[in-house]
């Protein structure tokens, strides 16, 4: 049975602009203002689909750095966070961040069975009670689902952490899925389940939940250090790169840069060595018959 999310953002054609304003509830101490990101007039939106665009799009914004210019970026193409055209603050998009980076880090060390990074977001007490140590501005990530002092029968051994991390993640991503109902329509001659979340930041915990429930594998880029989704039946170079231009783009560089070694008086077997490739490959590159 398919399970869909179907989201449509509206962004403002003629761009976005930061404004200084003062602090919100959730801005930071330590944050003198804050600052606001305003849709530029004249106001008219397009429709965009960022999750048709990007299926690791949550993944690529947990790796986002939370800066001016990036957000701003990011908003133009995929729109806000919250609000389709009002403003959205810059201290929002930090905690949201924050908090999708920490419960993303946190579901690959459970996958990856690694009490060693898990210890950076829980610790164990020595009668056996956990709690999350790590905190935006002094509150646990999602603090209010949090199983901070949860009290274990006896003492945590590395099995029961990874537990306790499961389904503190679980906990976390559900508390948003159990606000938006699901919709059981028919598309295509066949059924499935569609989730219409009202904002991107519903959205991309629907993208997380699902990218869970399928086991989806997910790799970075070697020419843009962008993250996609990989396929199981994908090929050798759509392993490396996330696009055909990313993959024309990353063979214009290699034949650079064996144009350039060859031109300093590499040789083609060092140049082949270098690049793990044949010697005919390497002549063709830099369009010599010599050795």
């Amino acid at each position: 049975m398919a399970l869909r999310i179907e989201f449509t953002a509206n962004v403002n054609k003629a761009g976005y602009e930061w404004r200084e304003g003062p602090p919100r509830d959730g801005t930071p101490k330590s944050w003198k203002s804050d600052f606001y990101l305003y849709a530029r007039e004249p106001l008219e939106t397009e429709e965009r689909r960022p999750f048709a665009d990007d299926p690791a799009l949550f993944r690529n914004m947990a790796a986002m750095q939370c800066t001016k210019d990036r957000i701003a970026g990011f908003v133009g193409e995929h729109g806000n966070l919250h609000a389709q055209i009002q403003p959205v603050s810059l201290s929002d998009w930090d905690e949201f961040l924050w908090s999708l980076r920490s419960l993303v880090t946190i579901w690959d060390c459970v996958h990856e069975r690694d009490t060693t990074g898990l210890a950076n977001y829980f610790t164990v007490t020595p009668d056996g009670r956990v709690q999350n140590p790590d905190t935006y501005d002094g509150h646990p990530v999602r603090a209010e689902y949090a199983w901070s002092n949860w009290k274990l029968d006896r003492n945590v051994v590395d099995g029961e952490l990874i537990t306790v991390a499961h389904d503190y993640v679980l906990r976390a991503i559900n508390s948003v899925l159990m606000l938006q109902p699901l919709s059981l329509e028919e598309s295509h001659a066949a059924y499935g389940f569609y989730m219409y979340p009202p904002h991107l930041s519903e959205a991309v915990w629907y993208q997380f939940a699902l990218a869970i429930i399928e086991g989806a594998e997910y790799h970075r880029c070697f020419s843009c250090d962008k993250v996609f989704e990989r396929g199981p039946n994908a090929n050798r170079k759509s392993r490396l790169y996330c696009s055909d231009s990313c993959r024309v783009k990353a063979h214009r560089v290699r034949v650079n840069q064996a144009r350039e070694m060859r031109k300093n008086g590499k040789s083609l077997r060092q140049i082949a060595a270098e690049f793990q490739t044949d010697m005919q490959t390497v002549k063709r590159w830099v369009n010599d018959k010599g050795k």
